[in-house]
């Protein structure tokens, strides 16, 4: 029982290898490489916030030619469906001519 009561009175930190005392100095050393990451992947984001923008500025003039170019072909389409109307016209009148001809020639 005396064995036991000593074990108990031993600190566990022996057991768990955790150091007894403090080293500021390794900790501040830490500290310094993450505030030096910080300051590296800040930098990296903010070229890539750059990056995008540069995209998005392209994007907006890109989708801006799209448009003119969807405005052109909507207008072509118009162009060949007044064709087409013209075209039928004509077949129209030649159906008209070509029965008047006939109606003259059974007279």
């Amino acid at each position: 029982m005396k064995k036991l009561f000593l074990f108990a009175l031993i600190p566990s930190a022996i057991f768990c290898g955790i150091p007894q005392t403090y080293d500021s100095k390794d900790d501040s050393a830490k500290l310094d490489d993450i505030i030096k990451n910080i300051g590296t992947i800040k930098d990296a984001f903010t070229k890539c916030i750059a990056k995008l923008q540069v995209c998005m500025d392209t994007n907006k003039k890109n989708m801006t030619e799209i448009g003119k170019t969807s405005s052109k072909i909507d207008d072509t389409n118009k162009a060949f469906d007044d064709a087409i109307k013209l075209a039928g016209q004509a077949s129209d009148l030649v159906d008209q001519m070509t029965q008047k001809n006939i109606d003259e020639k059974t007279k």
